[in-house]
């Protein structure tokens, strides 16, 4: 992919089985995945993560 960027987990909300994750890459970022996703890569606060996406997945608001 080359969309990519590293960033710093600030929070994480999870509901309806969705996890949102407020992402630090120098922006914030709201990262959507679902819940058992979440759980099972351990996403939580404080921690560094890579971000990988598709142009054509992204919402500028």
């Amino acid at each position: 992919l080359r969309n990519q960027v590293e960033g710093t987990m600030k929070e994480v909300f999870l509901k309806d089985g969705l996890a949102f994750c407020v992402v630090d890459v120098g922006e914030n970022i709201i990262v959507e995945v679902t819940e058992a996703s979440q759980k099972s890569m351990c996403l939580e606060k404080g921690q560094r993560v890579y971000c990988l996406f598709k142009s054509a997945s992204l919402k500028i608001y």
